[in-house]
């Protein structure tokens, strides 16, 4: 990651591994000169064994040497170099509770860390304002999180977040949306559902703030599987099978006042129909359009395909 050790060097002592009654382990700095003429650990016979054990460790016992208070260490964290103000362990590695500030810069960080990395609840925070506040995991989004990306921000740890400039709250993996999970983009629509792998991926919503909205399936960040598309203004919508944003396969259109515009089969957004033809000689089921109708995915923004109602 970057880090510079910062070590601590004491002298250590011959030491015996001793255990307190909670099983915590010690250090007993413990030499001959400690025992009785007979060897036992108080020459004080009358006393118990237990007592003589007790004795021994409350006067020898020592904790593990505990984290050190740094302040000002050089740690680079995902390319930037800053400096460090918290704790590090005997080999050196930030551990603990910490804050980290970019030199010459706006990023910064406040929270957990586990020999070295990132871990446990934490914000880091952009010079723009971006900011990612929830769990990590190895120096890696990991959890339950929120994060707030701008507009022309350098996300660090992700080049694939600047594709989602808004607001996300929900689930991370290895860091990544993944699991359930809201998103307000910039423009004002709003994705709430299913993710994977920074993608929407199962089962989601998205509203659209033009007033339209899709229900449905999505595979691979587009509308792929079953769902409802309902337009925006008229109220009109399509519902059946989607392919690659449009739709494809089976499916019914209504208008508003509920009257049917196609029930059938859909290529490429163009409403079809299925006829039987003879072609060399043989029988064929042939999908020919219906010309009349005009194709979806013209007008209507939807991030990365474009899509509409067909003309009346």
């Amino acid at each position: 990651m970057g880090c510079k050790e910062s070590k601590v060097v004491e002298p250590e002592p011959i030491v015996e591994i001793v255990k307190s009654e909670d099983d915590e382990e010690y250090d007993s700095d413990l030499t001959d000169d400690d025992e009785g003429e007979d060897g036992s650990l108080a020459d004080n016979e009358t006393k118990s064994r237990d007592s003589q054990l007790g004795q021994m460790t409350n006067m020898f016992r020592k904790k593990k040497r505990p984290n050190v208070s740094v302040t000002g260490l050089e740690l680079t964290i995902f390319g930037f170099v800053g400096l460090f103000d918290g704790f590090v362990n005997k080999k050196g590695l930030v551990d603990g509770q910490g804050t980290w500030k970019r030199e010459g810069g706006g990023e910064y960080f406040k929270g957990e860390f586990i020999k070295g990395k990132i871990c446990g609840n934490g914000k880091f925070t952009f010079s723009d304002g971006s900011y990612y506040d929830g769990n990590w995991l190895d120096n890696k989004k990991h959890g339950y999180g929120k994060e707030k990306n701008m507009q022309g921000s350098s996300m660090a740890w992700d080049t694939e977040d600047r594709e989602y400039m808004g607001i996300y709250e929900g689930e991370f993996i290895d860091g990544k949306r993944q699991g359930q999970g809201k998103q307000l983009f910039m423009n004002g629509d709003i994705y709430e559902g299913s993710w994977l792998k920074n993608r929407k991926h199962g089962k989601g919503k998205f509203i659209y703030k033009s007033g339209g909205s899709y229900e449905g399936d999505y595979q691979n960040d587009e509308r792929n599987g079953n769902g409802k598309l309902i337009y925006p203004l008229d109220g009109g919508f399509y519902e059946g099978e989607f392919m690659d944003g449009i739709p494809n396969g089976k499916g019914i259109e209504k208008r508003r006042d509920d009257t049917i515009y196609h029930d059938g089969i859909w290529i490429n957004g163009v409403p079809s129909r299925i006829s039987d033809q003879r072609i060399d000689g043989k029988n064929s089921k042939v999908i020919d359009p219906i010309v009349q109708c005009a194709p979806h995915g013209r007008n209507m923004p939807d991030p990365p395909k474009p899509w509409s109602k067909p003309a009346p």
